[in-house]
């Protein structure tokens, strides 16, 4: 698309006389983008761009709003949940997947949960002794002697939940 700037820039340089391809290779544009403007401007008039094709809108700003909030509030909750919260809640009614459209538009992806380690209180204490019995320690003389290992769980037979964050 073109910005304003552009195209009065279009206009200016048209009337001094330069080529269609000069002004393309001044605003680092297609020849072709230069001419169709110039086509559109010379059987318009005006500067702004014609309405675009396609269905109009069903939902207004104050419904992207509402389910904007619902999302929000409610990060872990599937599309059909919500669908069913802004039913209840605002009277909006229609489809997971238009849910699902409008969330992707505010920037939602589908991300696995990782489920935060509970470490009981026990546990704390006796890992803190541990680090401060070893805050003192040096990589060359004691932490060499250690080998550290990540640890991963396998589930066998679980379906793979995703959830929307």
């Amino acid at each position: 698309y073109l910005t304003s700037e552009e195209k009065s820039f279009i206009l200016q340089w048209t009337e001094d006389g330069k080529t269609q391809a000069e002004v393309a290779k001044l605003l680092r544009r297609n020849k072709a983008t230069i001419s169709r403007f110039l086509k559109r401007y010379k059987a318009t008039g005006t500067l702004a761009a014609s309405p675009k094709p396609g269905r109009p809108r069903f939902f207004t700003a104050r419904d992207d709003r509402c389910i904007s909030r619902a999302y929000k509030s409610n990060r872990t909750a599937s599309t059909r949940s919500l669908n069913g919260i802004l039913e209840s809640n605002d009277g909006l009614g229609m489809s997971h997947m238009t849910v699902w459209r409008h969330m992707k538009e505010m920037g939602a992806k589908k991300r696995v949960l990782k489920k935060a380690v509970v470490i009981r209180k026990p546990n704390v204490i006796k890992r803190l002794r541990w680090v401060k019995a070893r805050s003192r320690w040096t990589v060359e003389l004691d932490w060499k002697c250690y080998i550290f290992s990540d640890e991963c769980s396998v589930q066998l037979g679980q379906k793979n939940s995703r959830v929307v964050l």
